[in-house]
């Protein structure tokens, strides 16, 4: 079932918790759900600090377009804002709380993607708290995961994980968790110890990982604060006092973070990576919070951030790694780079608006198609990028449309762009044929840096492809 919820603002005010019949407290959820409001500033759910906002762990329930704030969970079942949705998206979580795990989520896997978790306080996980924490569970849970994707956590609190905390509660591995275009930033962990590694002295005040494995993809995790010192923006090392156990824990970066502190990350640079250290940390020059658009709250990068057109060169979607199309704004990500001709997206949650940088450069295009009036030539096609034929994937071109045909490249020089010749092959008519051509391959941007893909010779992969109608005979 789809609830359309229209806007206004709706505040719980029957008190009384660990009801499950919606008679007192928050609004339970026993059927498989999607609840979609008007929009984060629209529709707004309060819970009145009489109880958490929604429990949906009877119930598979898909929450957007709202924001969920006020919940109060005092039990320590976790969840102040959500307990155990299947997904968020484009949703505002602010100043909920729990005595437990997840001050606006707790989930054992859940996709939050285009949100904003901010002001939320836990004990662990102060913004989403992730997982399973049954440490009994070592040999019948089955694998789940949890994806932040286009998503900010900021100004959040908790003990442990002042951000984000995701384990899977000693089951060797079978958690995972993505971090991707997304930032954690300004989150404190302010605890001295902590069940889960009671060895350990760093909590994590932006991301806290104990066992299971977590990957960072296009992400920004700096300027958070761990108030022992140790491991202000991520903690994911597992020190021999971790309940004796031999962990599985892993945490790898697929490229393209900032991480303004990694002395407890235990992270392997990947190619892209900006990484300080506690010595020497790295500011990714972000201005305050604020709504940037679409309802949602963000982090925008100044314009001498360094992670301005940092990210992923590769085309959005592409891979696991590559940024997202759009960010939580709704502002285009590589069409719209803050450098001109630079067609890469920012690091992070936040696209910063490019203003009146020319970025024509960024997509793939045919300044001119026509069918040649010149002898048998009957099709020429030219393009906005020269073609690179000295690497091993050389510009090609296909025909379809059952006419045989050969195909010449000619390369521009100084002009910069590329033509296409196509002619027929024998004598065979090519009137009124309808004719498909894709040219696609290695073209060089303007720049001749930042490729769309990653090549390490500047070149990018793209294609195009048009249909045309030939209507004239080739003699």
């Amino acid at each position: 079932d789809i609830i359309v919820i229209p806007a206004g603002t709706y505040t719980l005010t029957i008190a009384g918790a660990n009801e499950d019949d919606n008679a007192t407290g928050d609004i339970d959820l026993k059927e498989e759900v999607t609840l979609r409001g008007a929009g984060p500033s629209d529709t707004i759910i309060d819970g009145g600090g009489v109880d958490r906002v929604f429990d949906s762990s009877a119930a598979t329930a898909h929450f957007s377009q709202m924001t969920i704030r006020n919940g109060k969970e005092s039990n320590g079942d976790g969840g102040g804002g959500i307990l155990q949705p299947a997904s968020v998206t484009n949703v505002v979580l602010d100043s909920n709380s729990t005595a437990g795990r997840g001050g606006a989520i707790f989930a054992r896997g859940v996709t939050v993607k285009g949100s904003t978790l901010s002001g939320n306080t836990a004990q662990y996980g102060g913004g989403i708290a992730c997982g399973t924490f049954d440490p009994n569970a070592i040999f019948s849970e089955q694998p789940f995961s949890c994806s932040l994707i286009d998503t900010t956590i900021s100004n959040n609190s908790a003990e442990v994980g002042g951000g984000v905390f995701f384990t899977d509660g000693h089951t060797h591995g079978i958690g995972r968790m993505l971090i991707a275009n997304s930032t954690i930033t300004e989150n404190i962990a302010n605890g001295t110890s902590n069940f889960f590694c009671p060895g350990g002295t760093s909590q994590g005040g932006g991301l806290y990982t104990h066992d299971g494995r977590t990957s960072i993809a296009n992400s920004i995790i700096a300027g958070n604060t761990d108030q022992n010192g140790n491991g202000p923006d991520c903690s994911t090392l597992d020190p021999a006092g971790c309940g004796g156990l031999a962990l599985s824990a892993s945490t790898s970066s697929l490229g393209y973070n900032l991480i303004g502190d990694t002395s407890e990350c235990s992270l392997v640079p990947a190619i892209g990576d900006i990484f300080g250290t506690s010595s020497s940390p790295v500011d990714p020059l972000l201005a305050a919070l604020v709504e940037n658009g679409n309802g949602i709250f963000t982090h925008a990068p100044s314009s001498t951030s360094p992670v301005l057109d940092a990210g992923n060169p590769a085309v959005e979607g592409s891979e696991i790694a590559a940024c997202t199309a759009q960010d939580a704004s709704s502002t285009f990500r590589s069409r719209k780079s803050s450098i001109a001709g630079s067609c890469r997206c920012d690091i992070g949650a936040h696209e910063l608006a490019p203003g009146a940088v020319d970025n024509s450069d960024c997509t793939f295009q045919v300044s001119s198609t026509k069918p040649s009036t010149r002898g048998c030539r009957v099709l020429k096609l030219r393009f906005n990028r020269s073609v690179d034929t000295s690497s091993d994937n050389l510009a090609r071109v296909s025909v379809a449309g059952g006419v045989p045909a050969r195909v010449r490249i000619r390369s521009g020089a100084a002009s910069g762009k590329g033509t296409v010749l196509v002619r027929p092959r024998g004598r065979r008519s090519w009137k009124r044929r309808r004719v498909t051509v894709t040219v696609g391959g290695e073209f060089v941007s303007s720049n001749g840096v930042t490729p769309l893909d990653g090549n390490a010779d500047g070149s990018v992969m793209d294609e195009y492809s048009k249909t045309f109608v030939i209507r004239r005979r080739c003699r």
